[in-house]
């Protein structure tokens, strides 16, 4: 599986400056893994309010999740105590959203 070329050159230009670069590749199976993407990001909240959570089964443990948690903090998200997935999903869309970033999510019920 190939890197958009978009991603593949800052990550070529990165390598020959000499810089460790890791990458993720991810097959989105019909929302699947946006869903696993949204627990792995509700137990990343978590851990910045400070609660004991786990990365769910087949999550994301990618360090970029605790950055958005800290910004979802910052920029006045709350717990998501008992909250709806779908609750995760729009507040992961909506920072990937503010970001630039695309997501091929699916819109949640």
């Amino acid at each position: 599986m190939r890197a958009p070329p978009r991603l593949a050159t800052p990550r070529a230009v990165a390598r020959t400056q000499g810089a460790h670069v890791t990458t993720e590749f991810y097959v989105n199976d019909a929302g699947n893994q946006f869903e696993a993407l949204a627990r792995s990001f509700e137990a990343r909240v978590r851990q910045e309010f400070g609660e004991p959570a786990a990365l769910p089964e087949n999550g994301y443990p990618g360090e970029y999740l605790v950055d958005l948690a800290k910004a979802y903090r910052h920029e006045g998200g709350r717990l998501m105590n008992g909250a709806p997935e779908a609750r995760a999903h729009r507040a992961l869309r909506a920072l990937c959203g503010s970001r630039g970033w695309s997501s091929a999510a699916p819109d949640p019920a």
